[in-house]
């Protein structure tokens, strides 16, 4: 139910106000008080959805009173008081306090009254409702922009994972300008590797599931074959975590590895754990080989024997995981080769 604060200094004009509400049924409360200092004691207690006021009083001229309620509750609608004679003061008054709607005094008929404030509570019912379509076309224009932020994040991400294609593609154009030295069944070789590679990249980091636990899976599956002593381990340190971007990432790198070897080697061990540091992700893979006294791997670890075959094979495979950018170490030691990469954090 609304609320109309009153203020009539004049004892006539008031008590016909005060005999008007109390014989007409109203839909909403009202107070009536004569001074302004009492309108604003009113106001501390209770906002007003109508006030109304005689545009001279005493003690508080009419424009600071209106001024006061116009600071002390924004939303209330604003109706002053004034008799017929002082009709061009009163628009003048209506401008600078923004004023609603007069009333002219004295009030002979309940209308003169209730018309102004039943218009009054229509214009405020009106606001209310421009304010709560304003609220939801703003909450809908935020989340418009919060989605437009999140396509916009996607699609940067995207871009950066085919720009990382481009220069995989890049880098195997540059390679593949040697093949044409080898001989026809080489080059078609290795022009098949390259193709692999890239349908790895598009399968394992442009559509990867991002998921750790079915990346190991996987490469458990596919790699590991213990009846031709090929082992493959794959171990992180408790606790750590990938986001779902550097998991495909490291899938393609291990898929990379993996492949080459079950290509080139006749059988392996290989060994991967991850560990954190400071700024990065450590990927350390172990490679035990069979190395004679000058520490040169045995040509019968080989399935190729092709030399330049393994060669070609080999770079394209270093070319695609150098294409992330990632800073890598390879250590040679007796009986093992240990290959370290930095992935950093998100």
């Amino acid at each position: 139910m609304g609320f109309v604060l009153i203020v009539e200094p004049e004892e006539v004009n008031a008590a016909r106000i005060r005999a008007i509400l109390e014989n007409v049924d109203t839909d909403f409360e009202y107070e009536l008080v004569d001074s302004a200092v009492k309108a604003i004691d009113v106001m501390e207690r209770q906002k007003p959805d109508i006030f109304i006021a005689d545009m001279q009083m005493p003690v508080m001229s009419g424009s600071e009173l209106f001024s006061m309620v116009e600071m002390m509750s924004p939303d209330t609608v604003r109706i002053v008081m004034t008799d017929g004679g002082k009709i061009n003061d009163t628009v003048a008054f209506m401008n600078e306090c923004r004023i609603f709607k007069i009333i002219i005094k004295p009030c002979r008929v309940a209308d003169d009254l209730f018309r102004p404030i039943q218009a009054a509570f229509l214009y405020k019912r009106q606001l209310e409702r421009m304010a709560q379509e304003n609220e939801t076309n703003n909450k809908n224009r935020r989340l418009a922009l919060e989605q437009y932020k999140q396509v916009e994040q996607i699609w940067k991400a995207k871009l950066d994972r085919y720009q990382r294609v481009q220069n995989i593609y890049i880098q195997m154009v540059s390679a593949n300008l040697n093949l044409e030295t080898m001989e026809p069944k080489i080059q078609e070789r290795v022009e098949r590797w390259y193709q692999w590679m890239i349908e790895e990249y598009v399968h394992l980091v442009l559509c990867g599931t991002g998921d750790y636990e079915r990346i190991e899976k996987s490469l458990m599956a596919s790699c590991q074959d213990l009846r031709h002593g090929c082992v493959f381990q794959m171990k992180k340190k408790a606790g750590l975590e990938f986001a779902p971007e550097r998991v495909n990432e490291i899938a393609y790198i291990l898929r990379l590895i993996t492949g080459i070897s079950k290509d080139l080697l006749n059988t392996y061990q290989i060994g991967v754990l991850f560990e954190d540091s400071e700024k990065a992700y450590v990927m350390r893979i172990r490679y035990i080989l069979e190395k004679d006294e000058n520490g040169v791997v045995s040509q019968r670890t080989f399935r190729i024997r092709n030399q330049s075959l393994r060669t070609a094979l080999e770079k394209a495979t270093k070319l695609g995981i150098d294409a992330f950018g990632y800073k890598s170490v390879l250590l040679h030691k007796e009986n093992e080769d240990i290959y370290n990469i930095a992935i950093p954090h998100c």
